[in-house]
């Protein structure tokens, strides 16, 4: 919900980006909103083959603010998972060496159900100056990565992608 987004200055990151709901009232002609939840979130996705469709889950990565001036930047500090309600299901955050980015979600299968899979994503490490792809079980953020693939380098923020699989491409 972006309504207020630069009222103080141009500069101002630290404004919150909450998950917010919409209920359209057609036949009062009302449309009423408000956040589910105080966590501050940014690059949600969805289970790609639930796109535009209902869907019971939905993923964020989660911010935290690294200072208390409005000009101080974000910090990508986790993930999170949330159900259609807004009703946070899991999540799990970094230490405060460690800086994530959006993450991608890969179905188990072609007919695995809505939400089986995984999440990946690019993480750094401002201590060692390098890189990982982290994997998550997407149905259990909270236990952290389930694996690490270490690139040896770092990956520059802003690097977003999404997987598509021959056929689809072609």
């Amino acid at each position: 919900h972006f309504q207020k987004l630069w009222v103080r200055s141009p500069y101002d990151v630290n404004f919150p980006s909450n998950l917010y709901q919409y209920h359209i009232h057609p036949k009062k002609g009302i449309i009423s909103e408000g956040p589910c939840d105080d966590l501050r979130v940014d690059f949600g996705l969805v289970d790609s083959r639930f796109a535009g469709i209902e869907h019971q889950k939905s993923f964020f990565s989660t911010l935290t603010p690294t200072g208390k001036e409005v000009t101080d930047p974000v910090r990508f500090s986790g993930v999170v998972c949330y159900s259609q309600g807004g009703t946070r299901l899991s999540q799990f955050t970094y230490s405060d060496e460690y800086d994530c980015g959006e993450f991608t979600f890969i179905p188990r299968s072609e007919d695995a159900p809505e939400g089986e899979g995984h999440l990946i994503g690019f993480v750094y490490n401002r201590r060692e100056d390098t890189s990982t792809l982290d994997v998550f079980d997407a149905e259990n953020v909270s236990a952290g990565p389930v694996a690490r693939v270490h690139i040896g380098n770092r990956v520059p923020f802003g690097f977003h992608g999404t997987f598509v699989n021959n056929a689809e491409f072609l």
